[in-house]
């Protein structure tokens, strides 16, 4: 279903490109400044407390430095995030070394995901020696990487290389 704000846009779209799919001319509209797209609220699934939270971090690496800002979390599940991450554009950017780079583009998601709809969510950034990315914990309590370059999402216990060790998250 089309928002009623880019219906009219979305006619003119879609009848100039009939097989371009809803999402793909929403992002040329966000892309080009046209729209300014928000990511719609997720359903909220519960709660986790910040010490747990904690814990569940420092379970994967007991040296992480951890700063959590708030004292409890909605959570949200790995579909809505998934759903989130396609209609957002990060992934679109184009990589330049020291300008552009992996902090850069994980700074711009957990920008993206820090607005009235998804702020109280537990979604940040973290670090590792050599990366910087971002990750959630989903409504089954499970600690996900979200790779802001390319959208991918990974349990963190299944990552490897540039994900370990975990040095520093903020949520």
């Amino acid at each position: 279903m089309v928002e009623p704000r880019i219906r009219a846009v979305g006619r003119i779209v879609e009848t100039a490109f009939p097989k371009i799919k809803e999402s793909w001319w929403e992002k040329i509209l966000c892309w080009f400044g046209k729209l300014k797209y928000r990511f719609n609220a997720p359903t909220v699934q519960g709660e986790i407390g910040a010490s747990e939270v904690w814990a569940k971090i420092k379970a994967f690496s007991p040296s992480c430095v951890i700063y959590l800002a708030d004292e409890k979390y909605k959570l949200a599940t790995k579909t809505d995030i998934q759903i989130a991450l396609m209609k957002d554009l990060t992934n679109m950017m184009q990589y330049q070394t020291c300008y552009l780079d992996c902090d850069d583009f994980s700074f711009r998601l957990m920008g993206a995901f820090n607005d009235k709809k998804w702020g109280a969510f537990a979604f940040g950034i973290g670090w590792s020696n050599v990366h910087a990315f971002n990750c959630f914990i989903d409504d089954k309590k499970q600690f996900y990487i979200v790779e802001p370059q390319t959208d991918e999402i990974i349990l963190y216990e299944k990552t490897k290389d540039m994900y370990h060790p975990l040095q520093f998250v903020i949520m």
